[in-house]
Parts: C-alpha cells; sequence; structure tokens
C-alpha cells in the first residue's frame, strides 16, 4: 500500500435496522510515522474520545471487530478527524467480517481470517479486549 492517505469506499447490502444505533467513530493518521519509506501509513480510531484502535493499516475493520468483542451492535460511521469528512459507513457485523489484503494488482477487500483462536486483531497484533478502554453503558445509550 502507498504511503498516500488511506480512503475506500465499501458497498453492502446491508440496509440499517429501524432503530439501530449509530456510533461514530473518529480515524486519524497515526501520530508515529513509518521509519521506513515503504512502510504504510497507520491510522488511530477513537470512539466517544477513547482510543479503539492504534497504528493499524486497516482501522476500519479492526475497528468493527473490537466494537463487535465489546457487544456494540448497529452502525458505525468513520469521520476523518481533520476535515470531518465521513469516510465509511460500515454494518458492524459486516465489518467485523472482513480485512484488506494486499495482492498483486493492489488492496483488495477479503474475509477476514483471525490468526488465533478468534479474537480481535489490530495492527497484527492480538488484542486482549479486557485491557482496551471500551465505552460504558451511558456512552453507547448516547448515540
Amino acid at each position: 500500500m502507498s504511503n498516500q492517505r488511506m480512503e475506500m469506499t465499501m458497498e453492502t447490502n446491508n440496509t440499517p435496522a429501524p432503530g439501530a444505533a449509530m456510533h461514530t467513530v473518529m480515524v486519524a493518521e497515526s501520530r508515529q510515522r513509518p521509519l521506513n519509506p515503504g512502510e504504510p501509513i497507520k491510522f488511530d480510531t477513537t470512539l466517544y474520545g477513547q482510543p479503539v484502535v492504534i497504528r493499524s493499516t486497516t482501522p476500519f475493520f479492526d475497528t468493527c471487530r473490537l466494537l463487535q468483542a465489546w457487544d456494540i451492535a448497529g452502525e458505525v460511521e468513520f469521520v476523518d478527524a481533520h476535515t470531518g469528512t465521513i469516510r465509511m459507513t460500515l454494518n458492524i457485523a459486516e465489518g467485523a467480517r472482513r480485512t484488506v489484503e494486499e495482492g498483486l494488482t493492489g488492496p483488495r477487500i477479503r474475509k477476514y481470517r483471525p490468526a488465533c483462536s478468534g479474537e480481535p486483531m489490530a495492527s497484527g497484533r492480538k488484542v486482549d479486549v479486557r485491557n482496551v478502554g471500551s465505552p460504558t453503558l451511558s456512552q453507547t445509550a448516547e448515540a
């Protein structure tokens, strides 16, 4: 993947269920810049001001997996933290089943295959969701 700002679109046939919660996740380029020129830019995401995913090359899908692990359902809207532009809207369950893989012809959206026992992954590392600052029920109810 090139060192350009990641912008992706994904079409799904899922329409939001009536009354489904819409969560807004902010996406920003990671403050820590890549060390090597060929290394992809990584992104951080936050939900209700709390970090969700840090230094991810697939922030949309990694975030969906963690939200699903926290039993948060519905739709998620990913907003560029610098411009306020909506970058992607996904059903959380659908996004949790996807990832981006590099191929000979460029990046492709593929089915996610967990590296170990079905636990959520972020930035290629195993994530212990018990130690991540999950939003409280009052914060998820506000959305």
